[in-house]
């Protein structure tokens, strides 16, 4: 409410502003009729690919002016949902005796990961990633490991190879992924909380 420097001025001025409240994105799909999960099309020649590095962990980064860009309302053949890959986990601890498991101290001890595409009748990846071993699971690939350490090591490699859209599960949101992310970072474990 001070207001800024305005190079020129010399002092801080104070200005009126009109819709700040509005968050940026929302602005710009306002702007371009753009709608959450509608299908853009970017024209051939109308963007150019980053070459620097990389601000995103996204597969592809590139450019385009964002009048170049055409937004498909979800009609016709723009009304089918993209090939999303969406990963299904579950993760199982082993609590001290009496307590429930809190990510200081007590191991996760299993991640049963299943990755799918929408579309597609066959998951691509059904796997249990579990720390010393378990029985065979039939239809799922069993993944031992010695440490906690190597098996979260791995399910970070499975997090950044797969590149879900969408992550999926029972309570995640509340129990499975924070606790994932504070027992990698109890364990040391680089690079968890970057997961794409």
């Amino acid at each position: 409410e001070t207001g800024f420097p305005v190079p020129g001025l010399g002092r801080d001025r104070a200005f009126q502003t009109f819709e700040s409240n509005v968050v940026f994105t929302l602005r710009f799909m306002v702007d371009t009729g753009l709608g959450g999960g509608f299908w853009v099309e970017v024209p051939q020649g109308k963007w150019r690919r980053n070459t620097g590095a990389p601000r995103t962990y996204c597969q592809l980064e590139a450019s385009i002016h964002y009048s170049d860009m055409i937004a498909h309302k979800p009609e016709g053949d723009w009304q089918r949902i993209a090939p999303l890959r969406v990963l299904s986990v579950d993760i199982e601890c082993a609590g001290r005796k009496g307590h429930f498991p809190e990510a200081r101290y007590d191991p996760v001890i299993q991640i049963a990961s299943m990755v799918s595409v929408t579309g597609q009748t066959e998951p691509i990846v059904r796997n249990v990633m579990t720390l010393d071993t378990c029985a065979t699971i039939v239809g799922a690939q069993v993944m031992s490991f010695q440490s906690e350490k190597d098996l979260l090591t791995r399910w970070r490699d499975l997090m950044l190879e797969s590149d879900p859209d969408v992550i999926i599960g029972y309570n995640i949101c509340n129990f499975d992924l924070p606790y994932l992310l504070d027992r990698a970072t109890a364990l040391g474990v680089q690079g968890v909380p970057f997961w794409g």
